[in-house]
């Protein structure tokens, strides 16, 4: 297992989806791929996922990580992970056009279903169950592109700052019971 958490949970996060979702054709961080459609179009596939951990200043309509003290240096993190369900904008949804077509247009939030069923209640030994606490559309600031965005929270011990003999492993108990002798 990698050490740094953030590692770990976006390559098993990234495992968990292509696995659940394999409608999803591309999971990768997200890195303002958005902000730059023309290099976009080159080397993401539809529908794509990106996967982020966002901080309050990035973007204020999501919460940052937030961390609790523990003992011995240790700490209890509450994360949020944001996902951000892109789709081209290819079929039209709009109610003139016949059903099976607009049904077509219209599989992403199928996607975004599914998705939700694969990570809400998700965990790992090393984390607390993922929990949805948003979704949101924001489609309009991205024209060309149906866009979904959510967040799921978990929680994570960060041990890493604990001294090393408090960390060592338990491997071997010994009791000794002594007789109390009433005379």
């Amino acid at each position: 297992m990698e050490e740094y958490f953030y590692v770990q949970l976006l390559l098993d996060l990234q495992e968990r989806i292509a696995e659940e979702v394999p409608e999803i054709q591309y999971i990768d961080q997200q890195l303002g791929q958005l902000q730059n459609p023309s290099g976009l179009q080159t080397s993401v596939i539809y529908p794509a996922l990106f996967i982020d951990f966002p901080e309050a200043m990035y973007d204020v309509n999501f919460p940052e990580a937030s961390y609790s003290e523990m003992s011995n240096n240790g700490q209890l993190g509450n994360i949020p992970v944001s996902f951000q369900l892109v789709s081209d904008d290819e079929t039209p949804t709009w109610h003139q056009i016949p059903v099976e077509e607009r049904k077509q247009g219209l599989e992403f939030l199928r996607i975004e279903q599914k998705l939700y069923k694969a990570l809400q209640g998700w965990s790992k030994e090393y984390f607390s169950p993922f929990s949805r606490i948003m979704a949101k559309s924001t489609s309009r600031n991205h024209i060309g592109f149906k866009v979904r965005e959510f967040i799921f929270t978990t929680q994570y011990e960060d041990l890493s700052a604990s001294s090393e003999e408090n960390l060592a492993e338990v491997t071997e108990f010994k009791f000794t019971i002594k007789e109390n002798s009433l005379e």
